[in-house]
């Protein structure tokens, strides 16, 4: 891929990577994530563990950091909602 897609794509990828962000302040910021399913939250993480997978096979830089940005990000959303979950009697 020439250098000025692959510029593009890791632009493009932040982009969408970043889009989480609103999600982690409102968590952090209410302290609850009773209204947030999990299960979304898992699959997606996991699919963003076999993009960098196969971003790092292909050896294309734009895979490997947008997908390492959004597994940080998604990462961190998973811990606060299990942190601000709470337990149902």
């Amino acid at each position: 891929m020439n250098s000025l897609m692959e510029t593009w794509m890791v632009i493009t990828g932040l982009s969408m990577a970043i889009g989480v962000i609103p999600q982690g302040y409102r968590l952090w910021k209410r302290k609850s994530s009773d209204d947030i399913a999990i299960i979304p939250t898992i699959i997606l993480i996991h699919g963003l563990v076999w993009w960098l997978i196969y971003g790092i096979q292909l050896g294309s830089i734009s895979l490997i950091i947008t997908n390492c940005v959004a597994l940080v990000l998604d990462s961190a959303i998973l811990i606060l909602i299990i942190k601000y979950r709470r337990k149902t009697s």
